[in-house]
């Protein structure tokens, strides 16, 4: 849940009553007249008219909720042949402790884990 103003004044809000649309991302609005009701910002069309299933954005991509679920839409719209892996590697530098001065080497007592 994001708490807080969603930036910009030019949002889009879905309304619709068909089965064909599904919310995706609510949000509720700054105005007056409508507090405490949350708006569909982002919604799935399942592509039961014409076999085509879309997700339509009510802003532009500058809101970091946004980019999320595009490339997660991006992902679920190609069956994952178009997805970020979220397979993480760090590169860790060892060959200075193989340089060093004579018994200041490692020993395996230092890297001997309990």
């Amino acid at each position: 849940v994001f708490r807080g103003p969603l930036p910009g004044d030019d949002w889009t809000v879905f309304q619709s009553n068909h089965s064909t649309y599904e919310p995706v991302l609510l949000a509720k609005t700054r105005s007056a007249e409508s507090t405490g009701l949350m708006h569909t910002s982002v919604v799935q069309d399942l592509g039961l008219h014409d076999g085509i299933q879309r997700v339509l954005f009510g802003h532009n991509l500058s809101f970091w909720l946004h980019k999320l679920v595009f490339v997660d839409a991006l992902s679920f719209l190609t069956a994952k042949r178009l997805s970020l892996s979220l397979d993480r590697f760090i590169l860790v530098d060892i060959d200075d402790i193989f340089v060093g001065k004579e018994g200041t080497r490692m020993k395996v007592a230092d890297v001997k884990v309990c």
